[in-house]
C-alpha cells in the first residue's frame, strides 16, 4: 500500500474518532479501539510510529499508554495472563520505545491493580466500582477530549513522518536460465518449464512492458501462436505462483482476473 493510501486511511479514522466523540462514550471508546488496529495494521505505519517515538521529545506519556493499552488489551492472554513468554504486543513497541516509556510495565502495573481491587471487593463484598483504583484520583486521567485532543496531535505526527518517507524500491526480477522469481531478498524456484514458468518467462521478458496487464489470450500465443489455449492454464498457473509468494510473505504481487494479469505496482517503484 502505497504512503498517499495510509495516510488517507489515517485521516479517515481520526475523522471517524471526531465523529464518535459527538454521538457517545461507547461510540467513542470503539472508535478508539478501531484507530489503534490502524496503527498497529501494517509495517509501514507500525514504523513511522515507533519512528516518531524514539525521536520526538514531546509525545504525551497519557494518551501514548492509553492508546497502548487499548491494543493490549484486546488480546485475552494479555489480560489473564500476563508475562513476558506470552505478550501480544503492538508492532510498533520494541525494546527501545519500553526503555523509553515503559509502556509494557505500566500496563501490568494496571492490570495487577485492578485485579487486587476485584479481589478485594469479593472479599469485602463490594461492588467492583465502589472500590476506587489508587490511580482513579490522578490528575493526568482524561475525558474524551483530552483524549481525542492527545491523539490528534500524535495523529499529525505520524502523518507528517508517513509524508516524509521515499517510496520503498523494490528489486523484482524472474531469471529465466535459474528458474528463480525474486522479490527483493526473497528468491522463489519455479518448476523449469512448467506452465508457471512459462507465464512468468513471457511477462518478464521486455522490462518495459512489466507494467502492462496481461491478458491470457495474448500469453497464450506468446507460449504456441499454433495452439488455442484455454485461460484457465495461464489462470491456474498465476495462482499457483501466488501460492509460493504468499507463503514466502508477498501476499499481493500479481492482481488478476480470470482473463488477465497484472503486476501490482507497488513492486514496480
Amino acid at each position: 500500500m502505497n504512503k498517499e493510501t495510509l495516510i488517507i486511511n489515517i485521516q479517515e479514522r481520526f475523522h471517524a474518532l471526531e465523529h464518535a466523540l459527538s454521538v457517545n462514550d461507547s461510540s467513542f471508546t470503539l472508535a478508539c479501539f478501531e484507530y489503534t488496529d490502524l496503527i498497529n495494521a501494517s509495517e509501514e505505519i507500525s514504523d513511522a510510529v515507533r519512528s516518531v517515538l524514539l525521536n520526538d521529545d514531546f509525545i504525551d506519556k497519557h494518551i501514548l499508554q492509553s492508546i497502548f493499552n487499548i491494543s493490549m488489551l484486546k488480546s485475552p492472554t494479555n489480560r489473564v495472563k500476563p508475562g513476558k513468554d506470552n505478550i501480544e504486543t503492538p508492532r510498533y513497541w520494541n525494546n527501545q520505545v519500553e526503555k523509553r516509556y515503559r509502556l509494557l510495565k505500566d500496563f501490568y502495573s494496571l492490570i495487577i491493580s485492578e485485579k487486587r481491587r476485584l479481589d478485594k471487593s469479593k472479599s469485602k463484598d463490594l461492588k467492583f466500582e465502589d472500590d476506587p483504583l489508587q490511580n482513579d484520583k490522578d490528575p493526568s486521567l482524561m475525558t474524551d477530549d483530552e483524549m481525542l485532543f492527545g491523539i490528534r496531535i500524535l495523529n499529525n505526527k505520524i502523518i507528517s513522518k508517513l509524508s516524509s518517507l521515499s517510496p520503498a524500491k523494490h528489486n523484482l526480477s524472474f531469471n529465466s536460465g535459474l528458474s528463480i522469481l525474486t522479490i527483493d531478498d526473497i528468491h522463489i524456484k519455479i518448476t523449469k518449464f512448467s506452465d508457471q514458468y512459462h507465464t512468468l518467462r513471457i511477462i518478464f521478458e521486455d522490462p518495459k512492458e512489466l507494467n502492462e496487464e496481461w491478458f491470457f489470450s495474448e500469453i497464450s500465443k506468446k507460449y504456441d501462436n499454433a495452439k488455442d489455449l484455454p485461460d484457465k492454464k495461464f489462470y491456474n498457473a498465476i495462482y499457483q505462483i501466488g501460492l509460493k509468494t504468499r507463503a514466502s510473505g508477498i501476499p499481493d504481487l500479481f492482481i488478476a482476473t480470470r482473463q488477465s494479469v497484472k503486476i501490482n505496482e507497488i513492486y514496480l517503484s
